[in-house]
């Protein structure tokens, strides 16, 4: 069996991947490959966040701040911007480059033959595989496209489904509706959510059909300007009677994703 000694021998295996994820029933390659390594998943807790623009940002500030409360946070964020270890973090510590060939060369003969793993569901084995070992207190996860059908969405049990915003996307993929990508980014939401966050939109039929959805599976849902706001002249954050006033120079939008990372931790904590 092949052993990989360097990051680009793994990243040159990752481009000869020809498959498309077509997984029948859905999940089905992603499940079998986690319980070939033992259910990590099933050992660890996550905050899922999900959206249209906005969740690498609203992901690595709910890491960041749960980071300085010292919660130990595993952060699985893509696509990278400068090493491909930058999507599996702890602490906002890239994984090492030594601990990513060693989980990809253990993971490998396990995997190799009996999955058929697209480069994205390769990554997310292999950080809930790490986040297990290094034993984080929780974490903050982000989908690749979309929810319902993402390889992210295998996890069981959620503190917190993240939304943070919805507009047309992924058309292809995900719907020509509103309504219909809605849907799909709200399907990270199911029974064992603890609650759901809806970040700032501009549509309010989107924040009506993620409460819908949420209230079926019995999920309290907290949303931006009735729940949390932040308000630009005063640079005030406003959680339920709790306000933050915060000032870095900021584009209006990122306070927006600071406003819900803010909301998603004040709960969780």
């Amino acid at each position: 069996m092949q052993i990989f000694l360097t990051i680009k021998q793994i990243e040159d295996y990752f481009s000869t991947i020809t498959y498309k994820k077509n997984d029948f029933p859905p999940f089905h390659m992603i499940k079998k490959a986690l319980a070939l390594v033992d259910n990590p998943e099933n050992d660890l807790d996550f905050i899922h966040v999900t959206g249209t623009n906005g969740k690498g940002s609203t992901c690595n500030y709910i890491s960041s701040f749960l980071t300085a409360h010292d919660v130990k946070t595993g952060l699985f964020t893509s696509p990278h911007i400068h090493t491909i270890t930058e999507r599996l973090r702890v602490d906002n510590q890239s994984i090492p480059e030594e601990d990513f060939i060693r989980i990809f060369n253990t993971l490998f003969p396990i995997l190799y033959s009996a999955c058929q793993l697209i480069q994205f569901e390769w990554l997310t084995v292999m950080a809930l595989f790490y986040f297990k070992e290094v034993r984080v207190d929780v974490v903050v996860l982000e989908v690749g496209i979309g929810g319902l059908f993402d390889s992210t969405n295998v996890i069981p049990r959620k503190l917190a489904a993240v939304i943070t915003n919805v507009d047309f996307d992924h058309q292809n993929m995900l719907g020509n509706t509103l309504i219909d990508i809605t849907k799909q980014k709200a399907g990270i939401i199911g029974n064992k959510t603890d609650m759901v966050f809806i970040g700032r939109t501009e549509y309010p039929i989107v924040n009506e059909t993620i409460a819908h959805i949420a209230a079926t599976f019995g999920v309290k849902a907290l949303s931006y300007n009735q729940d949390f706001s932040y308000d630009a002249m005063t640079q005030t954050i406003q959680i339920g009677a709790d306000a933050f006033v915060i000032s870095e120079g900021l584009a209006t939008y990122q306070y927006e994703n600071i406003t819900l990372a803010l909301a998603v931790v004040h709960h969780m904590l």
